[in-house]
């Protein structure tokens, strides 16, 4: 850790705010139980428990410990943590202590959570009232301590595995919650902003309860209210903006209705779609003319009445809702609202259409057609199309990402820093062979014992008087292949068998019986 230019205190406020994030939401006396999945995609798709989030941040709680902590401070919430197990054994693990506890898990008191990316670092936590939909589960690599293996693509599994309603079956971590008659106080839905500055960092909540559905917004830290409270301001700022627009074109566009109940953000829930899911719809069908006019649509609104010089940045699809007619348009999430002075409108008018554009198609992966189409609506020309890398050549979002995170050092940096390497079981182990060194080594000695130090190596290895040969990975991943054998043996290995050839190795071995 020390070469990656990070100070401990750069630690220690990620991995504070990390503590207490799977459970401050609940009411007190609620007791919890949390586990990973034994048969969880991550599992699946490569990664170890042996090398989870979990180890990173139970080696970080103990060298920089959050304060009261170190002083035996005790949690207003009862948390324990069971082994891997399936969901079926989690929830008989907290029938047993519901009943020990005096709860009754025939009356509902026990309350099932899928915590994403997992329940060591959790990014969003689902329920069986709210679970995800298609696109949101991107965010799929989280190897702090060491390498692993991607065997398939996981977003694109994640989005087959929730349109057959198998999410829950392969949720990596489980998080179950007894808590008596409380249903209607604990939210079906929770997720962080975790990579902000301490000003910015909040978390939304969705409630079902008798009076319906609402999303709670409320400041992680001291330094949020501030953030919070501007919300309603920014909503009333849109609709001053947009109260025509429905005269000129048709079109109602206005923001979603807030007000606030303490320090916190009451926003109405939403019944309609999202312009992401209808853009994604139209595009899955094959109707790129559709897609096209809707983009269009939405440059229209992005630049009208730009003289009031008021701008939502952070219009995205996903945060507008559509009804099915597109003839009402509704603005939410709409706290990065800001008056601009001193710069070209058409320029940010501009920014705000491609960004949409941008994450719509980062979001949606497995769409193949429409793409060029969609930019060409936003207003991007070939040329820009050719050499278009938004995150990067873009100077608004370099201005505008440098201001959400105003020097904080969030996980998604960390990772960027400190992560393992993500080899691609395919291609990329494929890709390694080909760039082995055909140095031929003589491995002579009794018993044969490899260990792979460095870079991988062509070992001719002789057999004569020997009944086992036995490779060994010193911290590192590696990729034994074996070209072939001039006496018959049988292979065990306690890593990962690729093919009858090819074994990935990490903290693992591969053993050879000579016949």
């Amino acid at each position: 850790m020390a070469g990656s230019g990070m100070s401990v205190e750069d630690y220690r406020d990620n991995f504070r705010y990390m503590h207490g994030n799977l459970t401050e939401w609940l009411p007190d006396g609620c007791r919890a139980v949390a586990a990973d999945n034994r048969y969880s995609l991550a599992r699946w798709a490569g990664a170890y428990w042996k090398v989870s989030a979990g180890m990173l941040l139970r080696a970080y709680a103990e060298e920089y410990a959050a304060p009261g902590e170190e002083d035996g401070e005790v949690s207003r919430i009862h948390i324990s943590y069971e082994e891997p197990c399936t969901k079926r054994q989690l929830i008989e693990k907290a029938a047993r202590g519901a009943d020990e506890s005096g709860l009754n898990p025939e009356d509902g008191d026990i309350h099932m959570y899928y915590p994403y990316p997992d329940m060591h670092l959790p990014l969003a936590i689902y329920s069986d009232k709210w679970l995800p939909r298609r696109g949101e589960l991107t965010n799929n690599y989280r190897n702090f301590a060491t390498d692993r293996l991607e065997m398939f693509d996981e977003a694109q599994t994640w989005d087959e595995l929730i349109a057959d309603g198998m999410f829950a079956e392969y949720s990596n971590s489980y998080l179950a919650v007894m808590s008596p008659g409380t249903s209607d106080k604990l939210p079906v839905f929770i997720k962080y902003s975790n990579d902000r500055a301490p000003q910015y960092r909040i978390c939304t909540e969705i409630y079902d309860d008798a009076d319906g559905r609402r999303i709670v917004k409320r400041p992680m830290t001291d330094a949020a209210a501030e953030h919070i409270a501007a919300l309603a301001g920014n909503g009333s700022k849109l609709d001053e903006r947009y109260k025509n627009y429905f005269a000129e074109k048709g079109v109602k566009v206005s923001a979603n209705s807030c007000h606030m109940e303490g320090s916190n953000a009451v926003i109405e829930f939403l019944e309609y779609g999202t312009l992401e899911s209808k853009l994604a719809d139209f595009l899955a069908k094959g109707n790129i003319q559709a897609a096209m006019d809707t983009v269009r649509t939405f440059a229209d609104i992005v630049r009208y009445n730009s003289s009031y010089n008021v701008w939502d940045i952070d219009m995205i699809f996903k945060n507008i809702f559509v009804n099915d007619n597109l003839d009402e348009w509704i603005i939410t999430d709409y706290e990065w609202t800001w008056q601009i002075d001193n710069a070209d409108v058409r320029d940010i008018a501009d920014y705000i259409i491609q960004r949409a554009v941008y994450y719509f198609i980062a979001d949606n992966q497995g769409i193949q057609d429409g793409t060029d189409e969609l930019y060409e609506a936003a207003g991007v020309t070939k040329p820009q199309l050719a050499s278009h890398c938004y995150e990067r050549d873009n100077e608004f979002e370099r201005k505008f990402q440098e201001h959400v995170k105003s020097g904080h050092i969030g996980l998604n940096d960390i990772y960027s820093r400190e992560h393992g390497i993500v080899f691609n079981a395919g291609g990329l182990a494929e890709e390694k062979i080909h760039r082995i060194k055909q140095d031929s080594i003589d491995a002579g000695a009794d018993p044969c014992d490899i260990r792979i130090t460095g870079e991988l190596k062509e070992l001719n290895i002789k057999t004569e008087g020997r009944k086992a040969v036995t490779v060994h990975p010193a911290h590192c991943c590696c990729f034994v292949y074996i070209k072939g054998t001039s006496v018959p043996c049988r292979i065990s290995t306690n890593g990962m068998k690729i093919n009858n050839r090819l074994y990935a190795l990490q903290e693992h071995s591969l053993r050879l019986h000579l016949q």
